[in-house]
């Protein structure tokens, strides 16, 4: 009766096979050592492509709740072994106590996959992934999946995330401006809520009323911005303007987002709506 050959829960990713040297017997054995690699090759393919492919999901509802939705299957390099981690079911997680039990005031942190003594679990680091948006910089043992920022008062801003666009969720800590009144070309930063890594990112400004014919400029900090958008104000009531604004800096364009009113009385403020990775 012939025997089957059962891949591992998490198999190994295998670039190289045993075969057999001239001379040598040809026996169940020696055929089982050469097929269970490809066995375990064919069960971590089937693992990333369940449901079409590696895929991230999350949502983040307080300080103690995450949700991370099936990944399908994640990648890691255990003892400088690649293997496949399959997550076909949701976890339930918690922000806190990923962060180590305690949050930090104005603090970003990254939400990786790792190996927990052969089980797929997660952690999370103020150390960014690398550029690829892959692995933890410097360690491909540690799988990229999401990542917060706290407020001020060490409160996680509230998120939904699909793959790598962060939708979040309305609040005082995702205003980056309040109240702006500059005549001159002015940066608004955005690092206590959007992170380096984003290409771009959407943002709802607002202006007061004052006088019908008052505006603020909105866009990059370069020879453009003139270009760009303008919130007018209707001297009745607050006017509100949403846009996206692009990271990538190209000739005349700086990627620095920047804002300007015409008079010393008008006043903007700017909040962040999402931004893209």
């Amino acid at each position: 009766m012939p025997t089957n050959i059962v891949p591992v829960a998490i198999p190994s990713i295998v670039t190289t096979l045993p075969a057999p040297n001239d001379g040598e017997i040809a026996n169940s054995a020696s055929l089982t050592q050469f097929v269970t690699p490809l066995v375990d090759d064919t069960e971590a393919f089937r693992q990333l492509t369940y449901g079409g492919g590696m895929r991230r999901k999350v949502l983040v509802a307080s300080n103690t709740s995450m949700t991370v939705y099936p990944l399908g299957a994640v990648v890691l390099q255990t003892a400088g072994v690649w293997k496949s981690y399959p997550h076909t079911v949701s976890s339930a997680l918690n922000p806190t106590t990923l962060a180590g039990g305690v949050l930090g005031a104005s603090t970003r942190y990254w939400v990786y996959a790792y190996d927990n003594a052969g089980s797929l679990a997660f952690t999370a680091s103020a150390t960014a992934p690398d550029a690829g948006l892959r692995y933890m910089t410097g360690d491909t043992s540690y799988w990229y999946v999401s990542t917060f920022i706290t407020s001020a008062g060490s409160d996680v801003l509230l998120y939904s995330q699909d793959d790598n666009n962060y939708e979040l969720v309305p609040s005082a800590d995702t205003e980056v401006l309040t109240a702006g009144s500059a005549l001159g070309v002015t940066a608004i930063d955005t690092s206590p809520v959007v992170p380096a890594q984003a290409v771009s990112f959407w943002y709802r400004g607002t202006i007061n009323a004052t006088l019908a014919g008052r505006y603020a400029n909105i866009g990059d900090s370069g020879v453009l911005i003139l270009n760009q958008d303008y919130l007018y104000d209707n001297g009745t009531g607050n006017s509100t303007l949403v846009s996206k604004f692009m990271r990538t800096a190209h000739t005349s364009y700086n990627g620095v987002f920047s804002y300007a009113v015409s008079n010393a009385a008008t006043a903007i403020s700017v909040r962040i709506l999402s931004f893209q990775l």
